[in-house]
């Protein structure tokens, strides 16, 4: 049995496509009207991304569970990788619901 590392966790916390949301290209982003976009597109992504990890980490705990594997090592780095997303997706989500109850508070 190779173990190959926890590379796919890199990919969890890939937020390059948000590089249009940086101070300086802010006003750049708001003219071309895709920061908004950008953003969207990479939290469904995220998204699908997280439950396509839990998916395959109930198939891989179904699979153990039936004798059809007895990858323990692959199993546990599903697992986690399942976890680790889930939480990041968890917090985000909680930071925008945090800051659309702060701009609803806000007095025009």
């Amino acid at each position: 049995m190779e173990v190959s590392g926890i590379q796919g966790l890199n990919s969890l916390f890939n937020i390059n496509s948000l590089s249009a949301l940086n101070v300086q290209d802010t006003a750049a982003a708001e003219k071309t009207g895709l920061s908004f976009d950008v953003f969207l597109r990479s939290m469904l992504d995220n998204i699908n991304e997280t439950n396509e990890a839990i998916k395959v980490s109930q198939q891989m705990q179904l699979d153990v569970a039936l004798g059809h594997s007895d990858d323990l090592i692959g199993l546990t780095l599903a697992i986690e990788k399942a976890n680790a997303s889930l939480s990041f997706t968890v917090q985000v989500t909680n930071r925008l619901l945090d800051a659309y109850r702060e701009i609803m508070r806000m007095q025009v």
